[in-house]
């Protein structure tokens, strides 16, 4: 999930206890993935991940709808092995209790500094194609390629 996009990429957030957390501080490379399927859009960018600062995932939290920021602390494996349910109860007594839920401590974000980005574009009566721009040392190169 996109929290944030900012001039260099853009920002996730997640458990730190996660798989993908696990990967990004084991190899800081990442792809991000777009699709409008209904305009047979899509966008894919790849680059560095940097753990964002305190105050970007504070930022980030806070512009969470109050759903997500509920998951953010309930959503987890303990959770996620009973029935639909407890689930349901679970998450309703937690909303019931924390009318206001701050950050929680495992919250932590990472932001994803584009070294390439592809746009694809479909086409209904033709070929698709894709458009790659690489970062280069005087801005960005681009180049079309196949779809």
């Amino acid at each position: 999930l996109v929290s944030a996009v900012r001039p260099d990429g853009v920002a996730i957030h997640t458990d730190a206890t996660s798989r993908k957390v696990r990967q990004l501080d084991r190899t800081p490379f990442a792809a991000v993935v777009m699709r409008w399927p209904e305009v047979a859009r899509q966008v894919v960018l790849r680059g560095r991940a940097q753990r964002a600062s305190a105050a970007e995932d504070a930022l980030a939290y806070a512009e969470r709808s109050r759903y997500l920021r509920l998951l953010a602390h309930v959503n987890s494996a303990d959770l996620a092995v009973r029935d639909r349910a407890e689930r349901e109860r679970a998450f309703a007594a937690f909303d019931a209790a924390w009318p206001d839920p701050q950050q929680p401590p495992s919250w932590v974000g990472y932001a994803i500094v584009a070294d390439e980005i592809s746009f694809w574009e479909g086409a209904e009566r033709g070929p698709s194609r894709r458009a790659r721009y690489s970062r280069a040392a005087a801005g960005w190169a681009v180049e079309f390629l196949p779809g």
